[in-house]
């Protein structure tokens, strides 16, 4: 991976945004490129792209950040299940595209997403006098004591998750330690030293991302499971869809005719009428009212 670089010309921290394609396959993300695990069961091929934008800025010389964390499925996923008896695995696919003739299961599909993710950018910045500070003589290294190479740990606290497709809620946040948590310096790095070199890090032209990592990531594992589960009993008529589901079946198959079959008044009319039905269930006779 070369990286990105991003030219700064309003001498401020520039916005920043990397993005993960799925062709090049460059990160290790479970449920991405590799498989997924929670110990028990393994999953892989939810996720088939992920963005992750990367918002800096300066704020009362201290560095601002908000991230934003959205992500695609893909039309299936695969379980390993260890088998019931005799060890071994079990395999469980589902697809999306299955499961259209159950909304609930679709819906279910579609309301999947990760959690506690976590990532860690590694990244550089060129300096305003190239290698040599203030005319002093000194280099960048010998003068702060580090290189103008830093890695910042991004934390699950700061990324929220959506299901696929859709943009999370972001909050921007200053972290405590005037910058050296945000260049991930030590606590007792000096004062004076870290004030300096904010303000070059603010006037610098140029911002190198070397590499981004997902620390850490979880999947709903067990609902993925038990999606899959009632599928089967589904497509094997050992459970049925709870009268709901009956309705939204029928809902669905009238959304899925082609507009100019059903755009007038009378499919309107109906398709609100379907939707305010409320269903009750006789317990004399368990039929359906």
């Amino acid at each position: 991976m070369a990286g990105i670089n991003i030219t700064n010309t309003t001498n401020t921290i520039v916005p920043l945004k990397y993005k993960l394609e799925n062709r090049n396959a460059v990160l290790n993300i479970p449920g991405y490129n590799i498989p997924y695990s929670n110990g028990n069961i393994e999953m892989r091929g939810i996720m088939t792209e992920a963005e992750l934008a990367v918002d800096w800025w300066s704020l009362f010389g201290e560095p601002a950040e908000q991230y934003i964390f959205t992500w695609g499925a893909g039309d299936y996923y695969e379980l390993l299940v260890p088998a019931a008896e005799g060890g071994g695995k079990i395999v469980k696919k589902i697809s999306k595209s299955e499961l259209r003739k159950y909304p609930d299961l679709l819906l279910r599909y579609e309301s999947i997403r990760p959690s506690d993710v976590s990532f860690q950018i590694e990244w550089s910045f060129t300096l305003t006098d190239g290698e040599v500070f203030n005319n002093t003589g000194n280099s960048f290294q010998t003068y702060y004591g580090t290189t103008n190479k830093f890695t910042t740990n991004i934390s699950s606290a700061t990324i929220l998750t959506e299901p696929s497709g859709k943009i999370p809620f972001a909050v921007p946040g200053i972290r405590q330690g005037k910058g050296n948590k945000f260049l991930n310096l030590p606590d007792n790095f000096p004062e004076e030293k870290l004030k300096e070199l904010m303000q070059v890090f603010v006037k610098s032209k140029q911002f190198y991302i070397s590499k981004v990592d997902i620390t850490d990531i979880k999947w709903p594992v067990n609902e993925m499971l038990t999606i899959a589960e009632l599928f089967e009993k589904y497509e094997k008529g050992e459970a049925t869809p709870s009268p709901t589901q009956i309705v939204n079946t029928e809902i669905n198959k009238h959304q899925n005719i082609s507009e100019d079959k059903r755009n007038d008044f009378w499919s309107d009319a109906f398709i609100e009428d379907i939707k305010n039905i409320e269903i009750t269930t006789d317990l004399a006779t368990k039929k359906i009212k």
